[in-house]
């Protein structure tokens, strides 16, 4: 990884995620920023319902992920926030300065850039592995373990190899089993409460 790169994500979180993503047998999702966060680090949090009710009404409420804006519940809390990447914050840009100074937006609109750079590496990585077929993973996990051993002989080396055995490990029936019943009761969960906080915000800014 690139020296901009290393600075905002750790080697470790950066293996964290490539086993996330194979595990997930999906994208790994970049880091958002949180509207919360921001605005508390400007002393600007009593202004959050406002400003998260002006994003809302200033993108397309059928489809918000596309416009890189997202209404979250953190697990535990009844209290929502919005998580935005980089291109939310593009869209909300003008409505952010009105309580962010620019050069700190600014600041984290790079940091965002950056990290998805580093996760779009990280999914082509887990992708190739989903990719491969059962004989190739095989084959490759081999000739890193004998014939291409002493080239594989370091930490990055044995890093990768993990990797072919978590890929092949997550082919298995049981493990698809529990991701789909874990993916059922979370979606769930999260659309009740969810469409409930997005009509709010929505008639916040009517009154």
């Amino acid at each position: 990884m690139k020296s901009d790169k290393e600075r905002t994500r750790t080697m470790s979180e950066i293996k964290a995620i490539i086993q996330s993503a194979i595990k997930a047998r999906n994208d790994a999702r970049s880091r958002r920023v949180s509207v919360l966060k921001l605005l508390q680090s400007n002393n600007m949090e009593s202004y959050f319902h406002v400003c998260c009710s002006h994003i809302i009404n200033g993108a397309d409420f059928a489809d918000l992920a596309a416009e890189g804006i997202e209404v979250v519940m953190p697990a535990g809390l009844d209290q929502y926030d919005i998580n935005l990447t980089s291109d939310g914050m593009g869209k909300s840009r003008d409505i952010l300065l009105g309580y962010i100074p620019g050069e700190k937006l600014a600041d984290t609109f790079v940091m965002l850039c950056q990290e998805e750079a580093v996760t779009n590496e990280i999914n082509a990585m887990a992708k190739e592995l989903r990719n491969m077929s059962l004989i190739e993973l095989i084959n490759g996990f081999l000739k890193m373990s004998i014939r291409d051993r002493k080239k594989y002989q370091n930490e990055n080396g044995e890093e990768l190899k993990q990797c072919y055995i978590l890929e092949f490990l997550c082919r298995s029936y049981l493990w698809k089993c529990k991701k789909k019943v874990c993916e059922v009761s979370r979606d769930v969960y999260l659309r009740f409460k969810l469409r409930r906080v997005i009509k709010e915000l929505m008639a916040e800014t009517e009154v």
